[in-house]
């Protein structure tokens, strides 16, 4: 292999490197779970931890409510699946048709360097 091409090589893993390094902007977020059935809904997930072991979650909403499902500081592109293994939702002991691990499902609002995702519940899930 010749210099030149040896150089190249080495310009472009220098150049990747340094892109792989940048830094990333982090902002408050929050994953908000909201039930619009008319009866109580169960949430069972598993958030994933960076520096510790994965964490489970179980809540209950109650009919036409809300909940602050978890808070964490999260870069703009982050996804669903980034931070939970799983998220399973049931109600009446049913389980959802619709995947909540979906991003499709979840609104994403930016305001005030806060981010929030939002998942709506309905009776379409079930």
């Amino acid at each position: 292999m010749d210099m030149k091409r040896l150089n190249i090589i080495v310009c472009v893993l220098i150049g990747i490197f340094l892109l792989s390094c940048e830094e990333k902007e982090y902002y408050q977020g929050e994953y908000i779970i909201v039930n619009d059935c008319d009866e109580l809904i169960d949430i069972y997930g598993i958030g994933k931890n960076i520096s510790a072991p994965s964490v489970a979650i179980h809540d209950r909403i109650p009919a036409k409510s809300k909940l602050s499902y978890r808070r964490i500081k999260i870069t703009e592109d982050a996804m669903v699946k980034d931070l939970f293994e799983t998220i399973e939702i049931y109600k009446n002991g049913q389980k959802t048709m619709k995947n909540p691990m979906n991003q499709e499902l979840w609104d994403k609002t930016f305001l005030n360097n806060q981010l929030t995702y939002t998942l709506v519940v309905d009776s379409s899930f079930f």
